[in-house]
């Protein structure tokens, strides 16, 4: 799928019909074995900042549901700083102000505690057991974070455990408050779901959302009531997913019963077919890894070498006359990015053999393109 496909304006439900909603096409859907559910602030909590325990208990039932037909399932939930801001007495003005970080990471604080506590109560209850995990942007952007974080999830699944994810509000506030700035792997808990699917080797993901509940078309600029994430995230972190070998489906969070229909392989909300699954590094590369550097290859070795290449494990092998400049200061085995000489778009990725300081005087070979 093209980028350029993601920024219309809108995108109506029949036109995404032949992304693969409905039909035999979601068939794959019904036999998934380890799947990821991300539910988002505006389904956990009432709009006046409190918990909605009704739907969190639906919510947990539905789990329990999937867990009984031999299903591992992973939830993503936000929620902690907007009930931490109710909890403490924070206007939702202070919180959403740029610069009280600290207001923002003190109700995270607070509300993951109550978040958790309630998601302990409710799943203890129907003989589920639980865990806490709390990811920071580096836990994505660093190869051996990243691949703890992998190893966890995929034994904390494999033991009948549900794992609860949320972003760690209380270190990286300050980030979440400015998607723009530079270097974030994820700014919202839609590509934080994509993201943990990909890496945790899920085969289905589903995104409940309050964006378009009665709405006859979807909105790319329409933003979630409560939360951070709008539709334009769900479709780009869907897309992310997908790229991982992963099906996804955005649906209305508002009814928790869409959990089952989904995994039923009803036609409802939007299903995104996955791609060919790539090695974990692989996508790693592509889509989370924290590049320390930039090399701008000339035309004539992309010409050469690089044009009409396909994402693999082994890329085009790179020689020092096909290096035109190097921006940045990096490590050997730092992941960097590939532009052309005198062009801003990223034409790969790769983890260097040398660093910086060596690049002019040995020859790299591509991890990646």
């Amino acid at each position: 799928m093209s980028a350029g496909m993601f920024r219309r304006e809108i995108v109506k439900r029949e036109q995404v019909r032949w992304m693969g909603s409905g039909g035999d096409e979601r068939e794959p859907l019904k036999s998934c074995k380890r799947v990821v559910i991300k539910v988002g602030t505006a389904v956990v909590s009432r709009p006046n900042g409190t918990l909605a325990l009704a739907r969190m208990g639906g919510l947990v039932e539905e789990i329990a549901d999937l867990i009984e037909k031999g299903k591992q399932v992973m939830l993503i939930s936000s929620g902690a700083v907007g009930l931490g801001r109710e909890r403490i007495g924070f206007s939702k003005e202070v919180i959403s102000n740029t610069s009280n970080v600290v207001e923002r990471q003190a109700s995270a604080a607070a509300g993951q505690e109550l978040l958790m506590s309630t998601y302990n109560v409710m799943f203890n209850r129907l003989g589920i057991k639980c865990a806490q995990v709390l990811i920071t942007q580096g836990d994505f952007g660093m190869l051996d974070r990243y691949n703890n974080l992998a190893n966890t999830l995929d034994r904390l699944s494999s033991l009948g455990v549900v794992p609860v994810i949320n972003e760690n509000d209380v270190v990286t506030g300050a980030s979440q408050l400015d998607p723009a700035t530079k270097g974030q792997v994820f700014t919202d808990n839609d590509m934080l779901a994509a993201l943990v699917a990909a890496g945790g080797e899920a085969d289905g993901v589903c995104m409940l959302t309050d964006v378009y509940r009665d709405h006859e078309d979807v909105k790319i600029g329409t933003k979630s009531t409560m939360g951070r994430g709008g539709m334009g995230s769900k479709i780009h972190a869907a897309q992310v997913a997908t790229q991982g070998g992963v099906h996804c489906c955005i649906a209305n969070g508002y009814d928790i019963r869409n959990i089952a229909r989904v995994f039923s392989g009803d036609d409802i909300g939007t299903f995104f077919p996955a791609r060919q699954r790539p090695s974990k590094h692989t996508h790693w590369l592509l889509h989370m890894a924290l590049c320390q550097g930039v090399l701008r290859i000339r035309e004539s070795a992309f010409e050469k070498k690089f044009k009409g290449a396909v994402v693999s494990e082994k890329g085009p092998q790179l020689e020092i006359a096909d290096i035109a400049s190097i921006e940045g200061d990096f490590s050997s085995k730092s992941p960097v990015i590939l532009k052309m000489e005198n062009s801003k778009t990223e034409i790969g990725r790769a983890l260097r053999t040398f660093g910086s300081s060596q690049v002019l005087s040995k020859g790299d070979d591509l991890a990646l393109f």
